[in-house]
């Protein structure tokens, strides 16, 4: 009863193109976390009732059935079979019926069922002040209601243990609750999104983009938080790669997720502006292959000491970019080898030993792909200087045990102390760590990678990352134990299979 439909219900997952995207949740499971979380479907609960009666009655006919041994009741044991047919049609159209009238009962339950915010997320709640109101715009019949009821619970119960905002979740079905749902229609919203509300600012995650918890956790941001500093800057000029270019080199991937974070993405020409603007959240320079001028760097280099952010892909470890200012801000950067690195193509190495730290450690058990990437180490300026001056370097993700992406800070420890600004780099060893390209090769946690280290660096540490991308199986297998893989389910396991069927007949022919 318990282990013969899981089987079958892995079994497809294994063997299914797109996995649980493609089926969604075991039923039994889906169903468990429903009524835990108090989201209880009368369809669900009459559907077992029936299968259960239809089951006990079909087994009691069997069981009659099987007593029958005279001759000549050929037709009692026919309108057994009838009754069996009827009372299985009888169980067939009642779920059918119940499916078409259902009706999903709220139950004041749920105190620790349902879904689990990420550390991060939490963090991202018990900043947040005032009242929010959460609202689910969606049908309760439709097959993403449970999914975004359990988070916006979860968000609700976060909301009362953390301290920070007051999240009250509500739920809108268009076809029953006509007046909010016109309300919210008025307001902008589309039906099929969960709606982030605080006085008369409002932002809609549609269901049908990706709301996972990253857009949810920005969109409540969003409402609550003021805009300050919510620009970021790339560097054009050097050969840079660009957020405005759609092709495999460009990046207009992460600068779509960064502007629904909120942020608007410019270009930032450091030889005709004085200085970088003042709403400048942090400086990206995306993988530049000539060097900055004597007077870019000069200007670069004065915003990063007034507590400047620079986020930088390198794409060589000697010239390119900033590179030749990086070791004068905590972290030198070096061309190395790998030899004991996973590598999922043969030319690229897979970083999985993530450190604890606000970009990396929500991304644990995940693992980001680099294409022969560079190695930082600390410098001598990490480790000079004191209070203000001190530069601490920070190991963010190593592939064989090297560094392939690091943090400096410089002044954490006196920045509260004198109200400054603590200057932050982030330095990532693949100029195309986030290309297009890159994010759709394989399955990987780059993109949220990016995404994290631009919320830390932003100083929101808003982003919330799961190192999967909605809709994508992830199977965290390098080259070879994915060819093992292949040659296990294609070839070994139908092999058995057969052996064991041959066994099977011929034990029975045997017998006889």
């Amino acid at each position: 009863t318990a282990a013969i439909p899981r089987g079958l219900w892995l079994a497809l997952m294994a063997w299914a193109p797109q996995g649980r995207s493609a089926f969604g949740e075991m039923p039994l499971d889906a169903h468990a976390c429903d009524i835990a979380s108090g989201f209880v479907s009368s369809a669900t609960v009459f559907s077992y009732a029936a299968l259960a009666v239809a089951a006990l009655f079909v087994a009691s006919k069997a069981v009659a059935s099987s007593r029958i041994v005279a001759r000549g009741l050929a037709a009692v044991r026919a309108s057994t079979a009838l009754a069996v047919a009827l009372a299985l049609a009888l169980a067939a159209s009642s779920i059918a019926l119940a499916h078409r009238l259902d009706a999903t009962l709220e139950l004041p339950l749920g105190a620790h069922g349902g879904s689990e915010l990420s550390a991060r997320a939490k963090g991202a709640v018990s900043e947040t002040r005032g009242r929010i109101v959460a609202t689910a715009f969606v049908s309760r019949k439709d097959p993403s209601f449970r999914q975004v009821a359990r988070f916006l619970r979860a968000l609700e119960r976060a909301s009362e243990a953390q301290g920070g905002a007051s999240v009250t979740a509500r739920y809108v079905d268009p076809n029953w609750d006509v007046g909010a749902a016109e309300r919210l229609v008025r307001s902008g919203a589309k039906e099929g999104s969960v709606v982030f509300e605080r006085g008369r600012r409002m932002e809609s995650v549609p269901l049908s983009g990706g709301c996972d918890e990253r857009a949810c956790v920005s969109a409540m941001l969003k409402v609550s938080m003021t805009p300050r500093r919510r620009a970021i800057y790339w560097t054009t000029g050097h050969g840079e790669a660009s957020p405005e270019a759609y092709g495999q080199f460009g990046m207009t991937d992460v600068a779509r997720y960064l502007a629904g974070d909120g942020y608007r993405n410019l270009p930032l020409d450091l030889a005709a502006v004085r200085e970088v603007p003042s709403d400048c959240a942090l400086v990206v320079v995306a993988g530049a292959r000539d060097d900055l001028s004597r007077v870019e760097a000069a200007r670069l280099d004065a915003y990063l000491k007034q507590g400047g952010r620079l986020l930088a892909l390198l794409s060589s470890a000697e010239s390119g970019g900033v590179a030749p200012m990086l070791p004068a801000w905590g972290m030198r950067p070096a061309a190395a080898a790998f030899p004991g690195a996973r590598t999922l193509s043969g030319t690229d190495v897979v970083a999985s030993d993530l450190s604890d730290h606000p970009v990396s450690s929500p991304l644990k058990g995940s693992q980001i792909v680099l294409e022969k990437p560079v190695s930082f180490a600390p410098s001598a300026a990490a480790e000079a200087g004191k209070g203000a001056d001190r530069i601490e370097f920070t190991e963010l993700a190593a592939a064989g045990g090297v560094c392939v992406a690091a943090a400096s800070e410089r002044g954490a420890d006196a920045g509260e102390d004198l109200s400054l600004r603590p200057t932050r780099i982030i330095a990532i060893g693949d100029a195309g760590f986030a290309m297009n390209a890159q994010l759709a090769a394989s399955a990987n946690a780059n993109r949220d990678f990016f995404l994290n280290c631009v919320a830390y660096l932003a100083g929101t540490d808003a982003a919330a990352g799961s190192g999967e991308a909605p809709g994508r199986l992830v199977s965290g297998m390098d080259r070879p134990t994915r060819a093992r893989f292949a040659v296990g389910s294609a070839a070994v396991a139908p092999a058995l299979l057969f052996v064991v069927l041959a066994a099977l007949v011929a034990a029975r022919r045997m017998g006889r």
